[in-house]
């Protein structure tokens, strides 16, 4: 095993910036910690499972995550989440500092906190599982671009309602 700590980047996150992305892997070579990018869920699969690093640093949000739960239930490797998605609900129900730079440093104080997972037949979730018009509002919302996140699936409710 190196010394490497994979870190998993969603480029099409919501407010990934590349300028952020190279602070990052600035500040991990100023504490000696060499990151290498991995953008596939194949090969962070492979990785997690063949060369076990200690930690998965994760540089994105919600979306990401839930992509590549199937890959983090097989491993027990811990994840620091650098949110940079839209809403970043899971990093808000964690405690996890909504700024990427913000959050690196959680590593150092080892702070682990546990998470439960579910399935429901072949797909797996964390923080939350819907139906009806939470998920029909929730689909929505990840689809538009609106200036107040959270507001945003207030207003988007309304629609909904006359369905439901």
């Amino acid at each position: 095993m190196n010394n490497s700590i994979p870190l998993f980047v969603n480029p099409y996150s919501r407010k990934f910036r590349l300028s952020l992305f190279h602070k990052i892997q600035r500040i991990a070579r100023e504490k000696g910690i060499s990151l290498t990018p991995v953008y596939h869920t194949d090969r962070l699969g492979d990785l997690l499972s063949k060369e076990k690093p200690p930690l998965l640093f994760v540089f994105g949000g919600d979306g990401t995550i839930h992509r590549i739960l199937p890959i983090l239930t097989e491993n027990s490797t811990p994840v620091l989440l650098l949110p940079s998605g839209l809403g970043n609900e899971l990093a808000h129900a964690l405690g996890i500092p909504l700024h990427p730079l913000s959050s690196f440093p959680l590593w150092e104080n080892g702070a682990v906190k546990k998470v439960c997972v579910g399935r429901i037949q072949k797909i797996w979730f964390i923080n939350s599982a819907g139906t009806g018009i939470d998920s029909s509002v929730s689909f929505l919302r990840s689809c538009r671009r609106l200036p107040l996140p959270y507001l945003g699936y207030f207003f988007l409710t309304f629609p909904f309602l006359k369905s439901f």
